[in-house]
C-alpha cells in the first residue's frame, strides 16, 4: 500500500453513513470523533496525524446535502473547505496517502456519464464546497478523489423519490469497498465509482418497493440537477470485480 509503512490507518467521519459501514468491514481503522479532533480546528487535526503517525488517511467527513449545506452555509464552509485543507495540509507535510471523498454533484447534471477528465460545474452550494474540497486535497503529494455516489439499501431517507433524476447510485457496502480498494492502491487522481446510470426512483424502488414517485419540477428543488450519473470505466478497469 501507498504512503509510509508501518503508520496507523486513519478515518475522518467515521459516524457517517458510509464511513459506519467502511469501520464494519474494515474495523481496524481508527476513526476519531469531533470530540477527538474536530477537523475545523487545523492546530488539533495537525498535532492529532503527526502524533498517530498516520500513514494514510481517508476524508469522509462532510456537510452533506444541497438542504443541510444552504441551512447553514458558513458552517458548511468550515467544514467542507477548511476541515478538507487542515486534513490536506498536514498529510502532505507527514507524507501519507490520502483520499478524499467526492461527489458527483460537482457536476452541473445537463449531460451525464461524466468522466474524471470532464470539467466541473456545480449547480448548487453542496458541490461548489465539496469542489474546494478536491483543490485542497491535491495540495498533498499522495491524494486520489473518490467522486462517488451512494445509499443505504432500506434506509433512503426520503420517501418521494424523483422518477426524472438520472444517477449512479451505488450501495454503501460496495462504495465502501471500492474506497478501500483505491486507499490500498497506487492510484493517484479523480477516480468515479457508482452503479449502471438509472433513474433514482428505479434505484431506490429496487430494494424498498414503498417509495413514491415524484418529478423534479413537481418537488421543493425544481432546479435540482437532471442527470448526475458518472463513468465508471476507468475505475472498473483498474478494480475489476468490485462494481456491479
Amino acid at each position: 500500500m501507498s504512503g509510509a509503512g508501518g503508520g496507523k490507518k486513519i478515518l475522518f467521519g467515521g459516524s457517517g453513513r458510509l464511513g459506519k459501514e467502511f469501520l464494519r468491514l474494515y474495523p481496524r481503522y481508527l476513526a476519531p470523533g469531533h470530540r477527538d479532533v474536530d477537523i475545523t480546528d487545523a492546530a488539533r487535526v495537525r498535532e492529532y496525524l503527526h502524533d498517530i503517525g498516520a500513514c494514510c488517511v481517508i476524508h469522509a467527513a462532510a456537510v452533506v446535502g444541497a438542504g443541510e449545506t444552504e441551512a447553514d452555509p458558513d458552517g458548511a464552509y468550515r467544514v467542507n473547505v477548511l476541515g478538507t485543507e487542515a486534513v490536506a495540509r498536514t498529510c502532505g507535510e507527514i507524507g501519507a496517502r490520502l483520499v478524499y471523498v467526492g461527489t458527483a454533484a460537482v457536476f452541473d447534471g445537463k449531460k451525464g456519464m461524466y468522466a474524471e477528465q470532464d470539467i466541473p460545474r456545480p449547480a448548487y452550494f453542496y458541490g461548489w464546497l465539496k469542489l474546494m474540497g478536491e483543490q485542497a486535497v491535491r495540495m498533498t503529494r499522495n491524494w486520489a478523489v473518490m467522486r462517488t455516489d451512494f445509499f443505504t439499501p432500506g434506509a433512503f431517507k426520503y420517501r418521494r423519490v424523483y422518477t426524472d433524476h438520472y444517477c449512479s447510485k451505488l450501495p454503501v457496502s460496495m462504495t465502501a469497498r471500492a474506497l478501500e480498494a483505491i486507499l490500498r492502491s497506487d492510484y493517484r487522481g479523480v477516480i468515479h465509482v457508482g452503479g449502471p446510470r438509472d433513474t433514482l426512483f428505479n434505484i431506490i424502488r429496487s430494494y424498498d418497493p414503498s417509495v413514491e414517485g415524484i418529478t423534479v419540477s413537481g418537488s421543493d428543488m425544481p432546479d435540482f440537477p437532471g442527470d448526475l450519473s458518472l463513468n465508471t470505466t476507468l475505475f472498473r478497469s483498474r478494480f475489476p470485480g468490485i462494481l456491479p
